[in-house]
């Protein structure tokens, strides 16, 4: 493995960083299950775009929730089907590295591929 680090740096740090990203998934897992096994319920604020996720990450949120409502509504589109699985995932990715550690439930809508897109 020293060899691989020394001739191969990026792949290194690619390594790392893959690493990293399963042991913040899982945490983030943790968390939610935390959160839901809690008695009583739990505020769950839904957000729309990276810019509202972090705004209720850092305001001390302990569960987000992200839906297609709210992204196709955030672009002033109607809730039909309009919005693409590819942007719906851009979408998810920038809202789960905004929310560091704060578990995110994404709802990612069904019925890709009809008619519409």
């Amino acid at each position: 493995r020293l060899a691989l680090i020394v001739r191969t740096p990026m792949r290194f740090a690619l390594i790392v960083a893959t690493q990293w990203r399963v042991i913040h998934a899982i945490s983030a897992a943790a968390k939610l299950r935390g959160v839901l096994r809690a008695p009583g319920a739990a505020a769950c604020p839904g957000v729309h775009d990276a810019l509202s996720t972090r705004v209720f990450a850092e305001a001390g949120a302990t569960v987000l929730f992200l839906s297609g409502f709210g992204v196709s509504a955030c672009r002033g589109e109607p809730d039909a089907g309009i919005l693409t699985r590819v942007e719906m995932e851009d979408v998810a990715r920038r809202c789960v590295a905004a929310a560091g550690d704060v578990p995110l439930i994404v709802d990612g809508d069904t019925g890709f591929g009809g008619a519409s897109n």
